[in-house]
């Protein structure tokens, strides 16, 4: 599996293992299957207009799948955005004060944890 020449930072499974995720300082996250060496989708998490002109980062700092494997979330700079995959667009973005560390979801989905630098 190869897409550009820069460093990865984040890969995670969905819940039924036939899509992954990567993402890094190129800029994006990646929505890859096990069946193609190429990625299906690119999501470009920097910048998102309508929201306040925050989330500028250009990296992709950490992806976490839903429980239901439809939603991706995203960490960049100072937010979390929640991409719902069939659409492909952010369905939410949540700020945070300082750049997000850690993702985690319940099992049921209905609740997100994000950690910081400074818990």
């Amino acid at each position: 599996y190869a897409y550009e020449d820069a460093p990865v930072w984040s890969v995670d499974h969905g819940p039924a293992d036939h899509y992954f995720a990567s993402s890094g300082s190129a800029g994006q996250a990646l929505l890859w299957t096990v069946e193609r060496p190429s990625p299906l989708r690119v999501l470009k998490p920097g910048g998102f207009p309508g929201y306040g002109g925050f989330c500028q980062d250009l990296s992709a700092d950490i992806v976490k799948f839903h429980p239901t494997g439809r939603l991706l979330s995203v960490a960049t700079d100072t937010c979390v955005a929640l991409w719902d995959l069939l659409a492909p667009k952010p369905v939410r973005i949540f700020r945070t004060q300082q750049r997000p560390t850690a993702l985690s979801s319940s099992e049921d989905g209905k609740r997100m944890a994000i950690g910081t630098s400074t818990g």
